[in-house]
């Protein structure tokens, strides 16, 4: 009976200190709705308007915005693959899904950051490039500590063959509590699909101490059953 309670009671402060759930979420940059007035989209409805859907559309407020607590920055654009239609500035195949992808025109990297308070605990993505100089590449950073060197990606054989998947290790983003994540490539010559993410709150220094608080009741009763 007593290893019963102290079990229990371990359990029970395991679950107090256990963070809020993870959330999991697919960015594909399809589907977004136009603003309402007001105010008015800008002329380029492919670009960081859009984009801004990801971000809690904090700006155009449209319905179905995605409450996932990222923000990309300014040189992030969606474009949509040049076979969709002459008003299609992109030149690289159709995305894996829908119709748009996310890269930037003007500069040689774009990145998402995480709201404080959360980090990254999986990613992935699927990428295409211009081939042979466009350098495609991702870094990881912790509170804008950047975590190990440019994670690089294979480029294609000629210009933007078939999409490719990359799954970030758990190795790579095991080197620190990831909380934005950076793109490069050179300029207009790769483009982003269905960026993958897992999310979760980080655990405060004072959930650490209620876990560890837990183990060692769990611990102390598996010593006591054992004599």
């Amino acid at each position: 009976m007593n290893l019963l309670r102290s079990a229990l009671a371990g359990a029970v402060v395991l679950a107090a200190a256990a963070p809020a759930m993870a959330l999991d979420f697919t960015m594909d940059f399809d589907n977004i709705p136009v603003a309402v007035p007001p105010p008015e989209p800008p002329d380029q409805e492919l670009g960081s308007a859009v984009l801004g859907y990801y971000n809690n559309d904090p700006v155009y407020q449209r319905d179905g915005r995605k409450p996932w607590n990222i923000v990309f920055s300014e040189q992030a654009l969606a474009i949509c693959y040049g076979g969709a239609g002459d008003d299609c500035p992109g030149q690289f195949p159709k995305p894996p899904s829908g119709n748009s992808a996310v890269g930037t025109v003007n500069a040689d990297f774009f990145e998402f950051s995480v709201t404080p308070g959360l980090y990254v605990q999986k990613l992935s993505f699927e990428y295409t490039d211009a081939g042979q100089g466009s350098f495609p590449s991702v870094i990881l950073y912790a509170n804008g500590t950047q975590l190990g060197t440019p994670l690089a990606l294979t480029p294609c054989v000629g210009a933007f063959c078939e999409w490719k998947s990359y799954t970030v290790s758990g190795e790579d983003l095991a080197r620190g509590q990831v909380t934005a994540v950076r793109f490069l490539g050179t300029p207009n010559s790769v483009v982003f699909d269905n960026i993958a993410l897992t999310t979760a709150p980080v655990p405060e220094p004072s959930t650490y101490a209620l876990l560890l608080g837990g183990l060692a009741l769990v611990v102390g009763a598996a010593r006591r059953q054992r004599r």
